[in-house]
């Protein structure tokens, strides 16, 4: 089978999707999932707050087959209604509502796909990964979880989607989430989803766990592959040799609290960077760019245990902490320079914690 994201509508594919997903990211951001540094932040808010418990468990909902999975005319709908509610005077750049689901239309409606030497026409999402498809088939994901964001903002859940993985935060009883979940699918009993709640689970590249109340994030490896192959760090191409091993270190820092389990981490960073032909030189030479970066270029952690120093390792989190929230609010901004004179703000804003 042959899907190809380079068809005759790829341009006006791309047009779209700079018009329309600055709207989407504006009015979704709290509740979306980039990368596994949202979920730490919003994990360590709710417990700041007091909020997390002994019982709390922690749940992952996975959408099985959602790039193929909505039909075409649920897309168009969803996408109106979603520009209807949230687009100043229904035009962007002097194209109209109509002209613009015309040609998001015209897309979708030209997707085929090769297989056994002959061509199919697509008539159930779209290519994976191809962005306008995933931005559509967002749309329709986002008024289909809304009554499980509301039962959760009334508690002060965490609530946090990315695409089709979703994560948010329970005290109730689970006879209780199988029943709320029954109820959101009673209007689309086509959407198929596998529940993990625990108080220990996997999401994303993390493992997150309480005990009695206790927090604790780590770094979640595969035993079957790893260390041979190359840390995993979600949103991150493993072939950008140049940036992985930085963003490890990233993603280390904030999942570990305490310096001898960043530098057990550490340590599992370099051996896979070695067993993969990188030399310790250049190894070495990162790491030390990365804590010079961080304004804590004497936390050579790397060197041995006399440099296990906590009170300096705690200023390396903070530092990273305020680099990863100039980053989001940077991409806030980019969103409202475009959409200030387009897009209207949600008309109730979330309160439960956001991701």
């Amino acid at each position: 089978m042959i899907q190809t994201h380079h068809g005759l509508t790829i341009n006006l594919s791309r047009f779209l999707i700079r018009l329309l997903q600055p709207i989407y990211d504006h009015v979704t951001f709290s509740k979306t999932i980039n990368t596994g540094v949202d979920v730490i932040n919003a994990l360590e808010e709710y417990n700041k707050k007091g909020l997390l418990r002994s019982n709390t468990l922690f749940v992952a909902l996975h959408i099985h087959d959602l790039s193929t999975l909505i039909p075409h005319e649920h897309m168009y709908t969803t996408l109106q209604r979603f520009l209807c509610q949230y687009l100043f005077d229904r035009e962007i750049e002097g194209l109209t509502l109509p002209t613009i689901l015309d040609l998001v239309r015209l897309v979708v409606e030209n997707q085929y796909i090769l297989y056994e030497n002959k061509f199919y026409q697509q008539i159930q999402g779209g290519a994976c990964n191809a962005p306008l498809t995933m931005l559509l088939t967002n749309i329709f994901i986002y008024y289909w979880q809304q009554e499980l964001m509301a039962t959760l903002n009334v508690q002060n859940e965490i609530f946090g989607r990315c695409f089709d993985e979703i994560f948010f935060t329970w005290n109730e009883s689970q006879e209780r989430l199988h029943d709320l979940l029954h109820t959101m699918n009673r209007y689309q009993p086509e959407i198929q989803i596998t529940l993990v709640a625990n108080d220990h689970i996997n999401y994303l590249d993390l493992h997150i766990q309480q005990h009695k109340g206790d927090l604790k994030i780590q770094v979640a490896h595969d035993l079957n592959i790893e260390p041979y192959s190359l840390p995993y760090v979600f949103g991150h191409p493993r072939n950008r040799y140049q940036t992985l091993l930085r963003a490890a270190l990233l993603r280390a820092t904030r999942c570990c609290t305490n310096v001898v389990d960043f530098a057990n981490e550490l340590q599992h960073i370099q051996l896979s960077f070695q067993y993969n032909r990188f030399t310790n030189d250049f190894i070495i030479d990162k790491i030390q760019l990365y804590f010079e970066e961080f304004s804590t270029p004497t936390l050579k952690i790397h060197c041995g245990e006399q440099y296990y120093d906590q009170s300096l390792y705690n200023d390396l989190r903070r530092n990273v902490s305020k680099y990863n929230r100039r980053r989001k609010f940077a991409k806030i901004r980019r969103c409202r320079q475009f959409i200030n004179q387009h897009c209207r703000h949600p008309d109730n804003q979330d309160k439960s914690s956001p991701v």
